[in-house]
């Protein structure tokens, strides 16, 4: 009988401690990497525009959600493609004596490309592919060449036309060009008068 109690007594542990299955470590995840503390994080637009002297060419950026422009000359390692809207880190330098009146008193260095994004300018240039579309097959009917159908054939000979219509396609899409730069060209003048109006009333 005391054996009998003991073996209960000694495996009721056992049973316990089986029931409370696999303990798992607590195993903390691994921490983003975040911004350096010297370090400024830009959103760099993906067109230049003209600066206040109206004689250099600058990035339009976005810092902690303010808008702003930098001159092209002020930013180093870095290579701009237009038509590509960037996220980058940067460093401020400061300028060394003489310093321009137009420019600022930092020089910027970038220290990593975080992303790089093509940015289209009108839906027009989106490709658009879908799996559900048929694609209906062209049917161009054959006409036999003889002296009695010279008007059947006429338009398919005549490259004129063509030429015309190519060319009238190509000033279109120029057109739309300079009316999508316009617009943001004008987006740009009105954000400069914004931030000079800001910058006067604070005077």
């Amino acid at each position: 009988m005391k054996k009998t109690v003991l073996c209960i007594l000694l495996c009721f542990p056992v049973f316990l401690f089986a029931q409370k299955g696999t303990i798992i470590p607590d195993v903390k995840p691994q921490a983003v990497a975040s911004t350096p503390s010297d370090t400024k994080t830009w959103i760099v637009e993906d067109y230049l525009l003209s600066c206040l002297d109206s004689s250099s060419k600058c990035y339009l950026i976005k810092e902690n959600g303010v808008n702003k422009t930098v001159p092209v000359s002020d930013v180093y390692n870095f290579v701009f493609e237009a038509g590509n809207r960037y996220t980058i880190w940067v460093k401020e330098e400061l300028k060394t004596p003489p310093i321009s009146a137009f420019t600022g008193i930092y020089n910027y260095r970038v220290t990593k490309i975080v992303s790089k994004k093509a940015v289209f300018a009108d839906a027009s240039d989106i490709p658009t592919v879908s799996a559900k579309t048929p694609v209906t097959p062209v049917i161009i009917p054959i006409v036999p060449v003889n002296e009695a159908t010279p008007a059947v054939i006429a338009p398919f000979e005549n490259n004129d036309n063509a030429a015309e219509r190519a060319k009238v396609d190509e000033e279109i899409k120029a057109l739309k060009k300079q009316v999508s730069d316009l617009k943001k060209q004008l987006e740009v003048i009105q954000l400069q008068l914004d931030m000079q109006l800001q910058l006067f009333l604070k005077k």
